[in-house]
């Protein structure tokens, strides 16, 4: 379950039922299942249990850890008999071993040991790790009205609402603003997106929505300008351009002679930290690349979202603070 969406449907149903139970079961999720941090619903459970247990609580739940104790070798049968207690009863050493060989070793601890995988730690390629931590600002915000862009996953199995425009010291700022504010990290499908975006629409008043025709998220294009929304459709050019402007001002390859001092700053959120560290170039040629993924199993998407919304801050932003002159003019 990616939330706690489906308890409570069922609480209110069961509060005239003495003696009621709600169980929750389920094995932690491999890497091959879930990605870390996309099982909240899950890991919260699993954080009370053992606060409970901790502060020796008996009274409103039971909680049941199968989980071997972390350090020990996940191929010893001693390691397996620790954690496993249909073993020897339901399932026989042998079984757990021909498992074990088949599968791949972050998983088989995960879903057989209970040991929560931990994210592996890619090979960045778009930028530095060191560029990218320098350009972190906790306290970093837009000034004035955002721009903002949605981005579908492929398969519509997530969705993000980013935002970009300028501080006032003159630095960009980019950030995820959906999930993880109102909406639950690790939420899955997209049910949620047009009427949150309509939500921050109506108290942020962005410039723009920026939407990419080519993708999953198109579907809102027509509900939104229904509703009076500018929304943005960027072509393959613009976002080309787009992706180089973002790269540039990350000061990877900033040339001290030309470079203006202006940097795209961020939060330190850790789905866009994710994201950039899994992006790579596609050079599209004559000095033209956009970004894509380099691995199967990540996704790129909060990067996505980022730079479209920043592609409509500098089209509508920019757009706006020459009329504001020309009024003054």
């Amino acid at each position: 379950r990616e939330n706690n969406r489906t308890e409570l449907g069922m609480r209110p149903a069961m509060m005239t039922r003495d003696w009621r139970q709600l169980w929750v079961a389920s094995m932690i999720p491999g890497l091959s299942r879930a990605q870390p941090g996309t099982w909240p619903y899950l890991a919260h459970k699993r954080q009370v249990g053992r606060a409970r247990v901790e502060a020796d609580v008996r009274r409103g739940m039971a909680f049941f850890d199968f989980t071997a104790e972390e350090g020990l070798d996940p191929a010893d049968p001693q390691t397996w008999w620790s954690c496993m207690p249909g073993l020897g009863h339901t399932v026989s050493e042998k079984v757990v071993r021909e498992d074990f060989e088949a599968m791949d070793l972050v998983d088989f601890c995960a879903e057989y040991l209970g040991w929560a995988p931990m994210e592996k730690t890619p090979r960045w390629t778009l930028i530095r790790k060191e560029t990218w931590e320098a350009r972190r600002d906790p306290g970093s915000l837009i000034e004035g009205r955002p721009a903002l862009a949605l981005e579908v996953a492929e398969g519509r199995s997530a969705a993000w609402i980013c935002a970009a425009g300028t501080r006032a010291d003159g630095h960009k700022h980019g950030e995820i603003i959906e999930p993880g504010y109102k909406i639950a990290p690790g939420v899955a499908g997209m049910d949620w997106l047009l009427p949150r975006t309509l939500e921050i629409v109506d108290v942020q008043k962005p410039s723009t929505v920026v939407i990419d025709p080519r993708r999953p998220a198109n579907s809102l294009i027509v509900p939104l300008r229904n509703r009076g929304v500018d929304v943005t459709t960027p072509n393959q050019n613009d976002i080309a351009a787009a992706c180089g402007r973002w790269y540039d001002l990350t000061g990877e390859e900033a040339d001290p002679e030309t470079d203006p001092g202006v940097r795209m700053l961020h939060l330190g959120q850790p789905e866009y930290d994710r994201a950039v560290s899994a992006a790579r170039k596609l050079d599209l040629g004559a000095g033209a690349f956009i970004f894509v993924k380099k691995g199967s199993s990540s996704t790129i998407s909060p990067l996505y979202g980022v730079v479209l919304a920043m592609h409509g801050d500098d089209v509508k932003g920019a757009a706006e603070l020459y009329d504001s002159v020309g009024d003054v003019w």
